[in-house]
């Protein structure tokens, strides 16, 4: 039959595998494990070498595949492609937008938030290949959450002092978006026009949901705010973590309040909600300020 393996250009192959016949079987084998054709449509686009979205799908834990890396390259990729096309889209079409503007909506788009809502909504979760009980069971329960109703920024079921995104939101969901579209820009022959189009198939509508109310980054917010009265007012500490220790902290210090702490599962969460609990603070003490 027709070899799956035809990388364009001087792309090579996402194959690792010396035994060519064992990894055309290999590859054929996970396709159709994967239902990659019915991927394949949903994305509009049909892969010249199967090896690449075969490894686009493969979680590090999937053991099994020994024919192609994990995603995790492709992932690596993907992202920075899709940083750099959602950038150029928006400063391209929205002329008006200043930096900080185009640097919120851009940060929005590309966030784990979104892409596990696009990983969602295109029912990508039942082609990753993946062997993680608790991997699924954080899926499963983020896919039930979606179901409801809820307010942005609040995807978050821990008891914790404040709401931080993504803090429950499985990150293999984000990364098998950005995987993907790594995969889409090495198969085409590096080409950003053919990737440039899958992401709008899998992005659809989000790319222009927000942008007559473009979502604030909650540290520049805290920067701008209390910069603006007194300079060099914030200052952010990572704490380091100990051992066996699950959350990442992160402290904000701001002049003349006391030091609060955010926590998340990694520093960047910590961060955001470090920012967050930081404007509560400062917001609280602003009417005692101007008395």
């Amino acid at each position: 039959g027709e070899s799956l393996l035809k990388s364009q250009l001087d792309v090579p192959s996402a194959v690792v595998s010396q035994d060519a016949q064992q990894a055309e079987s290999e590859i054929r084998r996970y396709y159709r494990i994967s239902c990659l054709d019915r991927l394949e449509k949903a994305i509009k686009y049909s892969f010249n070498d199967k090896s690449f979205i075969v490894q686009a799908v493969t979680h590090s834990s999937y053991s099994p595949n020994k024919v192609t890396d994990c995603y995790q390259r492709l992932e690596f990729l993907g992202d920075a492609v899709l940083d750099y096309l959602v950038t150029g889209h928006i400063y391209s079409n929205y002329t008006s937008y200043s930096p900080g503007q185009i640097s919120d909506l851009r940060s929005h788009y590309v966030k784990n938030e979104t892409l596990a809502k696009v990983a969602a909504e295109m029912k990508l979760t039942k082609h990753l290949l993946h062997m993680a009980p608790k991997l699924s069971a954080s899926i499963d329960k983020f896919l039930k959450l979606l179901e409801e109703p809820y307010e942005e920024d609040t995807l978050n079921t821990e008891e914790d002092e404040v709401d931080a995104e993504d803090v429950d939101i499985p990150k293999a969901l984000g990364d098998l978006v950005e995987s993907i579209v790594g995969a889409v820009y090495l198969d085409s022959g590096r080409s950003l026009q053919e990737t440039w189009e899958v992401i709008k198939v899998m992005m659809g509508d989000m790319l222009n949901k927000h942008l007559t109310d473009i979502p604030v980054n909650c540290v520049r917010e805290l920067y701008e705010l209390v910069n603006e009265k007194v300079p060099g007012g914030v200052t952010f500490e990572k704490v380091p973590r100990l051992e066996n220790d699950d959350e990442a902290k992160y402290h904000v210090k701001i002049q003349g309040l006391p030091v609060v702490c955010g926590k998340g599962k990694n520093y960047r969460t910590a961060k955001i909600a470090a920012a967050k609990l930081g404007l509560r603070e400062y917001r609280a003490h602003l009417p005692k300020k101007n008395v």
